[in-house]
């Protein structure tokens, strides 16, 4: 998915080893500065794009919790990777060498049901 509202040029393709789902996730962020919740527009097993109209620094490091539909939490250490303007908000790329092996693989059969379009609760 492409978020400045043109076409994925080659490079950003590139950058991405996974499939991005849509994903309206509820997400709690927190990094050095606050705590906020946030919307994930999408997601993928390398990362989340999460909308917000004060960004942090590109950079930042932060914590999530993202609120699967089935209940499921998942907690994972990442960092920002790029600030955008419309949509307004940023990326982040996880940082999984921090997560746990469980969260990953509970995200990574979201993404998988999300792409067949099964029922996510």
């Amino acid at each position: 998915m492409d978020h400045s509202g043109g076409a994925l040029s080659a490079a950003s393709d590139e950058r991405r080893r996974g499939p991005r789902v849509e994903a309206g996730l509820d997400v709690a962020y927190e990094d050095r500065e606050r705590q906020v919740f946030l919307s994930a527009s999408d997601i993928s097993e390398q990362g989340v794009f999460l909308r917000d109209t004060e960004p942090p620094p590109q950079g930042a490091e932060a914590r999530l919790v993202l609120a699967l539909p089935s209940g499921a939490l998942l907690r994972i250490h990442g960092h920002v990777v790029r600030l955008q303007e419309q949509p307004q908000g940023f990326a982040l790329r996880f940082d999984w060498e921090a997560g746990t092996a469980a969260d990953r693989r509970v995200l990574r059969e979201f993404i998988a049901r999300a792409r067949r379009g099964e029922s996510q609760e």
